[in-house]
């Protein structure tokens, strides 16, 4: 495209001179200076002209896409491209012979209600009403019978107790899917119930307004129907081997696990609910599990240089019971994820406990939590490290602040208290000149103490161990140890407090114990970290049983026999009776050939055992 531009002569002088000047400029720097060849030029006037060369595209300043608001045949067009147009101008139009009958038949409607009703179509009408009515009575009807058709005869075939406690009777890979099949089964039971009402009452009269209510009942059974059959389609088949049935859980079922245990643990507790005060005791601790093994999954080197695992495990001491048995890494730190687990467990016995008391060693000391423990009424008792600080603070305390600490006894002697023996390994040590630390005297004392992570303060504890280091007979030097403990208690006194942290020792290495040595629960048989927490958790079991069958016996003797018993003592005392079995035509009789007073026990927990089962 080009552009041509015509100057005034105005412009056209000023141009003339300016062209004149760079001529004259131009041919002295040619021909040189003092050069005596001469040049003339002529210079006229005229039109300046400057041409510009561009390319591009031209597009309109604005525009407006039309369109027609319905879909049709286009019936003409009344402009061209380019053709200027004004408003109101028509462009193009479609076909508008439908909406024209259309228009006609909906004035001819009109008029047909203006001028009123035959009673021959008035009649009709009531007749398809009435027809139509009676249609969805049935419609109602059918629905309800082949809804409760597939549910109770069908999908309840995969259920155990479907109309009171449904759960799967197999196993499903997806563990949310398992739950949801399982719930929904119960809220379908509700309504099927609510549906077999409604079907008794109704009537064509009342037919439209309960149509609502049963679609919203069969979108219930369908949505059962609908994931019962995704169950099914991920079911687990039947294992072979007992490793590969272990092999099949995975984090989430192993906790589900745990938790459907403690369901059952809290209706166990309700039968001989405790007195009203009573504070649940959670102990919490970790164990190393040592494996030979060389290709076992998760396993690591632990701070005591042994290979294996570190299970943690909180318990609840008032039944010796395991709420939570969790298995981790060799390498891992005591205290890792315990506060996750230490909540479900303070969760689990709020439901049947008045309080909750927490009593662990230095490692469970988490400081980021006391706060919230105590905002939430948990009390706790943990063992603190004897740092720096707190070791210049005991050291500072004056003589008066500390009083002689009287420990409690282990346990209470029956009859007349018997002359104390002589110590033979104390005469062997002083006799072969033996190095030994004597304990002389212990001393108790209390300071308030805020830890860094708090923004409270809490009681500190602290016990001072006077020690003797001997040689022999010879004294060669005193020594002081000191021993912390911290707890948010305020009714304990300094005596009880470090009885509780002494006493969770005892309760909890008992129980690991047990665990360990009694129901082989602490073993690792399967080559991967989630399968042998599986072991352990299904393991672990027995020992729950044992805790469980105590607590159902009427007399509190009873029960604490049984509480305190060893594994394979009530294995031996209880569970191995001789029977005879008795085979009849329904039913299977088993006639005990020995009796013994810990077989009574066995008939005392029949009647309990009976009642839970139908709670």
């Amino acid at each position: 495209m080009q552009f041509t531009f015509k100057n005034s002569a105005l412009w056209s002088w000023k141009y003339g001179v300016i062209g004149l000047i760079l001529l004259t400029l131009g041919g002295y720097f040619y021909f040189g200076n003092g050069s005596s060849s001469e040049a003339t030029f002529v210079v006229t006037s005229g039109d300046f002209i400057q041409k510009v060369s561009v390319s591009g595209t031209v597009i309109a300043s604005r525009e407006v896409d039309l369109g027609f608001a319905a879909s049709g045949r286009i019936a003409g067009t009344y402009a061209r491209v380019g053709q200027r147009v004004y408003s109101g101008t028509t462009l193009a139009q479609t076909e508008n012979g439908d909406l024209v009958a259309e228009l006609a038949q909906a004035k001819a409607d009109l008029d047909a209600l203006l001028s009123g009703t035959r009673p021959e179509e008035i009649a009709v009408a009531e007749v398809s009403v009435a027809n139509a009515e009676s249609a969805l009575v049935d419609a109602i009807r059918n629905a309800y019978t082949a809804s409760d058709d597939a549910v109770r005869n069908k999908v309840d075939s995969f259920f155990t107790s479907p109309r009171t406690d449904p759960k799967l009777s197999f196993i499903v890979s997806n563990a949310s899917l398992k739950y949801s099949v399982e719930s929904e089964r119960g809220v379908v039971e509700a309504s099927l119930l609510k549906w077999s009402l409604l079907t008794n009452s109704l009537t064509s009269a009342n037919a439209a307004e309960y149509a609502k209510q049963a679609q919203s009942y069969l979108a219930q059974v369908s949505l059962l129907l609908a994931d019962a059959n995704s169950a099914l389609n991920q079911s687990v088949p039947d294992p072979t081997t007992s490793g590969d049935f272990l092999r099949r859980f995975n984090r989430v079922w192993i906790e589900g696990l745990m938790d459907a245990v403690n369901d059952v643990r809290v209706k166990v507790w309700s039968l001989r609910r405790p007195a009203p005060g009573t504070v649940a005791v959670i102990d919490v601790d970790g164990v190393v599990t040592p494996t030979t093994g060389e290709k076992k999954e998760g396993m690591a080197l632990s701070y005591k240089g042994i290979w294996g695992y570190h299970p943690l495990i909180v318990s609840l001491a008032n039944t010796k019971e395991p709420l939570f048995l969790v298995n981790r890494s060799g390498n891992a730190p005591s205290h890792t994820d315990c506060v996750y687990w230490i909540d479900k467990a303070v969760r689990v016995s709020r439901k049947v406990y008045d309080g909750v008391l927490l009593r662990g060693d230095t490692d469970f000391s988490l400081t980021a939590h006391f706060d919230r423990w105590t905002a939430t009424g948990v009390r706790f008792v943990f063992g603190y490290d004897a740092n720096k600080k707190l070791i210049e603070i005991a050291d500072s305390l004056p003589k008066t602040a500390f009083s002689p600490l009287v420990r409690r006894p282990k346990y209470e002697a029956e009859g007349p208290a018997r002359e104390k023996r002589e110590n033979s390994k104390e005469a062997v040590v002083r006799e072969n000149e033996y190095t030994n630390i004597r304990l002389v005297s212990e001393e108790i004392a209390e300071f308030a103490y805020q830890p860094t992570k708090c923004e409270r303060a809490y009681r500190m504890v602290v016990v001072k161990k006077n020690l003797s280091v001997e040689e022999g007979e010879k004294v060669l030097f005193d020594k002081i140890r000191y021993f912390f403990y911290v707890a948010n208690d305020q009714k304990m006194t300094v005596e009880e407090i470090v009885w509780q942290a002494n006493e969770r020792c005892g309760d909890q290495e008992n129980l690991i114990d047990q665990l360990k040595n009694g129901v082989n629960a602490l073993r690792v048989p399967v080559y991967d970290l989630d399968s042998n927490w599986a072991y352990m958790v299904i393991a672990s079991l027995a020992w729950t049983l044992k805790a469980w069958f105590g607590l159902t016996l009427p007399r509190s003797v009873d029960r604490e026999d049984v509480l305190r018993m060893e594994f394979k003592r009530f294995l031996k005392t209880v569970m191995l009776v001789p029977c005879q079995v008795i085979r009849a035509a329904r039913r299977i009789m088993l006639r005990v050939l020995a009796w013994t007073e810990r077989v009574r026990l066995l008939f005392s927990s029949i009647d309990a055992t009976a009642r839970l089962a139908t709670t």
